[in-house]
C-alpha cells in the first residue's frame, strides 16, 4: 500500500485528513496554509492519473480537483 497518506504540517486548515499514519496521528491530505499575504491550497492525493479515466471510482477524485480549481479562482 502507499507509504505516503498525508502530510504533518504547523498551523494548516485541514480540509480533509486520515488518520493511521506511522505516527498514528492525523495527517493532512487536503489543506490550506497561509503563506504571505495570501494562501496555498495543497494535496498530497495522487489525482492526476484519474482525471482522465472513465472509470466510476474516478469521480471523486474529478470533484476533489474541480473544487481546488473553483478555490484558487476565487483568490
Amino acid at each position: 500500500g502507499p507509504k505516503h497518506f498525508g502530510l504533518l504540517m504547523e498551523g494548516e486548515e485541514a480540509l480533509a485528513g486520515v488518520v493511521g499514519v506511522p505516527l498514528r496521528g492525523i495527517a493532512t491530505s487536503v489543506g490550506i496554509v497561509p503563506c504571505g499575504k495570501g494562501k496555498i491550497m495543497f494535496s498530497s492525493l495522487d489525482l492526476a492519473p484519474n482525471l482522465a479515466s472513465s472509470d466510476k471510482a474516478a469521480v471523486t477524485p474529478k470533484k476533489v480537483f474541480a473544487n481546488i480549481l473553483r478555490w484558487a479562482a476565487e483568490k
